[in-house]
């Protein structure tokens, strides 16, 4: 891994290892997160990946579908409308992706518990 550092009123290239998970959670003195105990990230599950990808879906690939000003809602135009709501929307399908990660994690942490205790 390479770093740029400040050595001697110049910029150089120092060449240092990774921490011990092969990430670059500790670089040098400066320990990001839990030095102690490994630290492995989980691909997201079908479900909460389909929550995030609606509302970026329903504002980026339905312009088509909602390119006019006419009908006006809520004394809006419809476009601005649109966008709106999503703005509100958004949220809310980000909980959701989170209850189903945290329902997840709960679930495996369970399995694993039973595992040890046999």
């Amino acid at each position: 891994m390479n770093i740029l550092t400040q050595a001697n009123g110049g910029l150089e290239w120092v060449t240092r290892p990774p921490c011990n998970n092969g990430s670059l959670s500790s670089i040098g003195r400066y320990s990001f997160g839990r030095p102690d105990k490994s630290f492995r990230m989980k691909r997201p599950s079908f479900p909460a990946m389909f929550l995030g990808l609606i509302p970026f879906l329903a504002i980026c690939f339905s312009v088509s579908a909602w390119d006019r000003v006419y009908p006006m809602v809520l004394g809006l135009p419809f476009n601005l409308f649109w966008l709106l709501s999503w703005t509100v929307l958004t949220p809310i399908c980000m909980f959701g992706a989170y209850c189903v990660e945290t329902a997840r994690d709960a679930k495996s942490t369970s399995i694993h518990d039973e595992e040890r205790q046999r």
